[in-house]
C-alpha cells in the first residue's frame, strides 16, 4: 500500500512529516518518545489488523519519495526514511473494548522521527467519526542522557506498562507478537 504517495491523507498531515525531518536534522534518530492516542468521546476500540499489517510491511518506495520531495521534504531525509526499519512498540486496547474519553486507545514507543511518520497511518486506519476528535500526543521523551521525562502536563503519564489495562503489546520493534 502506498499511503504516502498522492494520498489525500498526506497533505493535511504534511506537518507531521516536516516535524520528523526537523528531528532527523537535529540528530534525533535514536531519541525515544512515547505517544498516546485518545478520543474526545467514549468509543469502542476498532479492529486495527489492517494497521498492524501496514506497519509491518511498509517501506518507502521511490515513487513515494519523489512525491514527498515534490511537496517540499528534503530528499536526503526521504532517502533515510527508505532505509529506516520499522522500530515501534505498539500497545493497543482489544478490539471492541469500550474506552472513556481521555483513556488511551493505543500507545506508541519509538524514535521521535518514526512516531511522527507512523502517526499518519495510525490516524488513517481509525474510523472517520465526525463526532470524535483524535488526540495523538507525546506524553514522555528521553532527554539527552537517555532519562525518561514527562512531556505532558500530567507527570503521572509515565506509568508502568503492566498497569495500562486494557492495553496490550501487539507489535514490538516492528514485528508482530
Amino acid at each position: 500500500m502506498q499511503l504516502y504517495r498522492e494520498s489525500p491523507l498526506v497533505k493535511p498531515n504534511l506537518g507531521r512529516l516536516m516535524a520528523a525531518q526537523r528531528y532527523w536534522d537535529a540528530g534525533w534518530q535514536q531519541r525515544q518518545a512515547i505517544f498516546e492516542l485518545t478520543a474526545s468521546s467514549t468509543i469502542a476500540m476498532p479492529d486495527l489488523a489492517d494497521l498492524l499489517a501496514f506497519l509491518q510491511v511498509h517501506r518507502f518506495g521511490a515513487r513515494e519519495v519523489e512525491y514527498l520531495a515534490n511537496l517540499g521534504l528534503a530528499e536526503r531525509f526521504l532517502n533515510a526514511l527508505q532505509r529506516m526499519p520499522t522500530r515501534i512498540d505498539l500497545y493497543v486496547a482489544a478490539s471492541g473494548t469500550l474506552l472513556a474519553p481521555g483513556r488511551p486507545l493505543l500507545r506508541v514507543q519509538t524514535a521521535w522521527i518514526e512516531a511522527q511518520v507512523r502517526s499518519i497511518p495510525i490516524l488513517h486506519f481509525l474510523p472517520a467519526l465526525p463526532e470524535v476528535q483524535w488526540y495523538y500526543e507525546c506524553i514522555a521523551e528521553q532527554d539527552e542522557a537517555g532519562i525518561w521525562q514527562p512531556a505532558h502536563l500530567n507527570p503521572a503519564a509515565i506509568v508502568n506498562f503492566e498497569l495500562l489495562e486494557p492495553l496490550r503489546l501487539v507489535m514490538q520493534a516492528g514485528h508482530g507478537r
